[in-house]
């Protein structure tokens, strides 16, 4: 990673700089395709306040496995479940809530997070829906590469029902 990375995207460059630099697998090593879903991400993770940016960063380290973790069929899935409880901590700043912190995790299942919202105690437990894994099956068997952009194309004859 260069300066201008670190200086363009400060609290994603912490992540990395926790994470697990030189795996070839990182999210963070092949940085500039995906420059606009960076910006998205930086933008998210500077809303939080100084407490619950700590907070969160304890999290990722206990889980820094997750960035440079690529699943064959899920891609990142790991990682973006942990940062999707991002956008609870949004969601709840969005709808009036203080005093938001994320939850530490301990030997028992417990919510992502929690707030204080309208003088009740709030708990938000941050689900990310994912595509089951014969769907990933079909997807991956059913769809190509596309070489000049690494898009998936779907087969057309597999997208048709069987009286069309």
């Amino acid at each position: 990673m260069n300066s201008a990375w670190a200086k363009d995207f400060p609290r994603l460059y912490e992540l990395y700089r926790e994470s697990e630099q030189d795996n070839e697998a990182n999210y963070f090593k092949n940085f500039s395709p995906a420059r606009s879903s960076y910006e998205r991400l930086e933008k998210e993770l500077e809303e939080l306040d100084k407490a619950a940016w700590q907070e969160f960063k304890q999290k990722v380290r206990k889980y820094k496995s997750y960035i440079a973790k690529k699943h064959e069929l899920r891609g990142y899935q790991q990682l973006f479940d942990l940062l999707n409880e991002v956008n609870g901590y949004l969601y709840l700043k969005s709808n009036g809530c203080e005093e938001i912190q994320f939850i530490s995790e301990k030997n028992v299942k417990t919510p992502d997070l929690i707030a204080c919202c309208g003088g009740f105690v709030v708990l938000l437990e941050v689900k990310t829906v994912n595509e089951s894994k014969d769907e990933l099956n079909w997807i991956s068997q059913n769809s190509r590469s596309s070489p000049s952009t690494g898009k998936l194309g779907w087969k057309r004859e597999n997208l048709l029902s069987n009286g069309s």
